[in-house]
């Protein structure tokens, strides 16, 4: 079971990963398909058993099988049902244009998950790709203002003036090349 198990979980995770939505540990995601698949074993033994003598009782335990088999196996990390009002830590949260996606799963249904959007995928690229440029250049910035800070304090101890801090703080820079 532990082999089918993980096969199953590995799959699951890998679907909730196209639809680019943040999901709960794996460990977790085990513990919920365990959890889930022992309530539906129970499910069929109650389907199964003789004691529905009464076609009533089996048509609903036949209408809690077929309803177990069409609920969404929810592993997203955030639970919120109003984006608006969801306090969940940002690597959580359900990225903005996947919000009626997640809706739609969690109630009627009726979309799915197709191909990469290839316009959508360039542009979170592009976004990611400035975002570390940006954290790049405050770095390189904040190294450069250490190190003038430094220079200041040392030539000042010297009292050497000011030309000299000048040569070196060009020199500094020019160690730095900015995008």
């Amino acid at each position: 079971m532990k082999v089918i198990r993980g096969k199953i979980v590995k799959d699951v995770v890998e679907v909730w990963a196209k639809a680019s939505i943040p999901i709960v540990s794996i460990q977790r995601v085990e513990l919920m398909f365990s959890t889930f698949y022992e309530k539906y074993k129970n499910a069929k033994k109650n389907f199964r058993s003789k004691a529905h003598t009464n076609e009533n009782t089996k048509d609903k335990s036949k209408t809690a099988l077929l309803e177990m088999g069409q609920q969404l196996f929810d592993i997203a990390a955030c639970k919120c049902s109003e984006p608006k009002f969801c306090k969940c830590p940002t690597f959580k949260k359900i990225p903005f244009l996947e919000l009626k996606f997640m809706e739609d799963q969690r109630t009627v249904r009726k979309m799915g998950i197709g191909g990469v959007d290839r316009k959508e995928t360039k542009k979170m690229r592009e976004k990611e790709e400035q975002k570390i440029k940006r954290m790049a250049r405050s770095k390189s910035l904040q190294i450069i203002q250490g190190e003038s800070t430094s220079i200041f304090a040392s030539e000042s101890e010297s009292g050497s003036g000011a030309t000299r801090i000048f040569s070196r703080e060009v020199s500094a820079s020019s160690e730095y090349s900015f995008p």
